[in-house]
């Protein structure tokens, strides 16, 4: 008798197992960030001491805007790299100096306006929609990673070598007229592949 309990139970064992194997399987529910739109504004103005016209003067300070703009949206979207020096001598700051860099591939962004402030400062808007693509493409592997570039042959410079950036400051400290002054100077952004 007991060995006849025990075959049912197997029995029975088996066919509840055959029923929870055919019944149909509930997927994970896979989470997809909601579309983003990001939003960044950039101002730009133009050096009045130069030798360009009114109107070129005004293009500039547009383009410098722009390209503020650009930046401050690679900035929210993939962070600011930023390297720091600071010399002490007799428990005084000689030197401080600092680097920030940002690399960027930004596809889709769309200026959605340009603003006089005043005579020669603009302000710009840009603004870049978020969609999930984007943050699967962010998150993959590098196969995926080109096929979200289209085949468009992005090389991040970063894998070479940073752009070097001079930051302002007075060489000779007698020196009193804007001469003396040493303006930032950026080098570095070129493709180095041409």
């Amino acid at each position: 008798m007991n060995i006849i309990f025990i075959k049912r139970l197997f029995v029975l064992t088996l066919l509840s197992i055959s029923i929870f194997a055919c019944a149909p399987q509930r997927a994970a529910k896979i989470q997809v960030p909601p579309i983003k739109i990001l939003t960044a504004m950039g101002y730009g103005t133009s050096d009045i001491f130069s030798n360009y016209s009114p109107a070129q003067r005004r293009l500039m300070s547009m383009r410098a805007s722009k390209m503020d703009a650009y930046r401050n949206l690679a900035e929210q979207i993939y962070g600011v790299r930023i390297h720091g020096h600071t010399t002490v001598s007799a428990m005084a700051v000689k030197n401080d100096s600092y680097r920030t860099y940002i690399d960027a591939f930004l596809k889709g962004a769309r200026v959605t306006s340009i603003t006089a402030v005043d005579a020669d400062t603009y302000e710009t808007v840009l603004e870049i929609t978020l969609t999930p693509k984007f943050f699967t493409c962010l998150s993959g592997t590098a196969a995926i990673h080109s096929q979200c570039l289209n085949g468009v042959g992005h090389k991040h410079y970063s894998e070479n070598t940073p752009p070097e950036v001079s930051i302002a400051s007075i060489s000779n400290y007698k020196c009193n007229s804007i001469d003396c002054y040493q303006f930032p100077a950026v080098s570095g952004f070129y493709n180095k592949e041409h």
